[in-house]
């Protein structure tokens, strides 16, 4: 069947409609695919953008958190190297104080020998007085008969020796003299009259190397009456 010119044209032509039809949609489908293409990058931009504020937010944070680590950390050290410094100096006065508190307790046991040494001094002076004391008590008697000697515990290691009949022409008259006996030797108190203290020096070193006590009785008592003239 023979197809004229002007069916082939007419053809032609609804072919081209139908093309053009079809490319018209494809084109449409294809700008609407480009448009939503550009909207979806928009959002993902938007979205990668916001995470990336949020990340950086989240990193200044760490950064943040780390820096206050970092420094609570420094704190703790310097805490703890004053912490340490301070336990040193507290050991080193620890055994400053022991040191001496064993000086202290070294010198308290130097002073407890001593005041033994000195009880057994004075133990042994007392003992040694009374001995001399019974020795010459008989003449001791007759000094207290014919010369008026009176003899008066004054303390835990001192005498008084007061002797009265030393003036005629005053009966109530006395001259007195204090003999420490506490000490390692023997030692001349208060007198009355009072003795110049090189006559006093004088009396202590000859009784305190003869030890007899009616000889020391004679000599102070002779000084004593001669210093009232």
């Amino acid at each position: 069947m023979n197809i004229s010119a002007i069916e082939e044209f007419d053809e032609l032509q609804n072919q081209m409609n139908e093309f053009s039809a079809h490319f018209e949609v494809a084109l449409t489908q294809k700008r609407s695919n480009i448009i939503n293409d550009k909207q979806s990058h928009y959002v993902k931009v938007n979205e990668i953008k916001n995470q990336e504020t949020q990340l950086q937010s989240e990193i200044d944070g760490l950064r943040q958190k780390e820096e206050k680590i970092k420094n609570t950390i420094k704190k703790t050290m310097e805490d703890l190297q004053f912490q340490k410094l301070k336990v040193e100096e507290l050991a080193s006065k620890q055994d400053n104080l022991i040191d001496e508190k064993a000086k202290l307790q070294a010198g308290l046991d130097e002073l407890h020998k001593s005041i033994h040494e000195t009880n057994i001094r004075l133990t042994m002076s007392q003992s040694s007085l009374a001995e001399q004391v019974r020795r010459d008590y008989p003449e001791l008697q007759k000094y207290e008969r014919y010369l008026g000697l009176k003899i008066e515990v004054v303390g835990q290691d001192s005498l008084k020796f007061v002797f009265n009949n030393v003036d005629p022409a005053d009966l109530d008259k006395e001259v007195w003299c204090e003999l420490l006996v506490g000490g390692e030797q023997f030692q001349l108190g208060q007198t009355s009259p009072t003795l110049a203290p090189d006559i006093v020096h004088i009396v202590e070193g000859e009784f305190n190397q003869h030890k007899e006590f009616v000889k020391f009785l004679k000599t102070i008592r002779t000084l004593l009456i001669d210093a009232l003239q």
